[in-house]
C-alpha cells in the first residue's frame, strides 16, 4: 500500500505540464499549466528540499504512487522524509513533515517541507 494520498482540493484537470518552479526567500512556487491554458501555482512558504526529475526516469517511483490521474499527492513518510532527517542529523525528528509530489506529463517534482501547499487557480479550493 502506497504511503501516498491524492489531494483532492486542486481543481486540477487534463494533462499537465510543468511551466516553472521560482524559489525564493525560503519558499517555492511550482507553476503547472494544462492544454487549455489553464493554470496552477502550488505555493510552499518554507521548503526544506526540492527534488525535480524526468517521469521517464523514475521507475522505481511508480509502484509507490497511486494510479494514474493523480496530480498532487502527500506523505507523511517516505524515504525522502527519512533522508531529510538522516541528513539533518535528526535536528527536526519531532517535527511532522510533508512530502508533496506534482506529477506532469514528464516531470516528477518533489517537496518536502514542514505544512501543505496552498494551490491557487482554477477551481483550486484555497
Amino acid at each position: 500500500m502506497t504511503p501516498f494520498a491524492e489531494r483532492t482540493d486542486t481543481g486540477m484537470r487534463g494533462r499537465l505540464y510543468l511551466e516553472g518552479i521560482q524559489v525564493r526567500r525560503g519558499g517555492v512556487t511550482i507553476s503547472v499549466e494544462n492544454e487549455q491554458g489553464e493554470s496552477w501555482q502550488i505555493v510552499f512558504d518554507h521548503y526544506l528540499a526540492i527534488r525535480v526529475a524526468d517521469e521517464g526516469y523514475r521507475l522505481m517511483t511508480a509502484p509507490q504512487l497511486p494510479p494514474s490521474g493523480c496530480r498532487v499527492l502527500e506523505a507523511r513518510e517516505s524515504e525522502f522524509i527519512r533522508w531529510i532527517r538522516q541528513e539533518s542529523a535528526g535536528m527536526n525528528a519531532n517535527e511532522v513533515l510533508i512530502h508533496t509530489v506534482v506529477l506532469t506529463a514528464d516531470d516528477i517534482t518533489e517537496v518536502v517541507s514542514f505544512e501543505s501547499a496552498v494551490i491557487r487557480g482554477e477551481g483550486a479550493y484555497e
